[in-house]
């Protein structure tokens, strides 16, 4: 009989822990906003990089097609 008062206090005690740790925790929803947050934010970066990726192409393109130019003008 005591170890069971003993078990079912530190059960409440467990318990009364457990609680206030899930009050401390976000809800879903300040999880799901913040999750949408960074996730918006990855997706601008995204963009960003395929721009900058894109122009690097062109540039790279332009200057093979120079390089191209030259060479016939060389042989020429």
């Amino acid at each position: 009989m005591v170890n069971q008062k003993k078990r079912l206090n530190l059960n409440k005690s467990s318990l009364r822990t457990l609680r206030e740790f899930a009050e401390d925790l976000p809800s879903r929803n300040e999880i799901a906003e913040t999750v949408n947050d960074k996730f918006a934010e990855l997706q601008v970066e995204a963009y960003e990089n395929r721009k900058t990726l894109l122009a690097l192409g062109l540039v790279f393109i332009a200057g093979l097609a120079v390089g191209v130019v030259i060479t016939r003008n060389g042989d020429e």
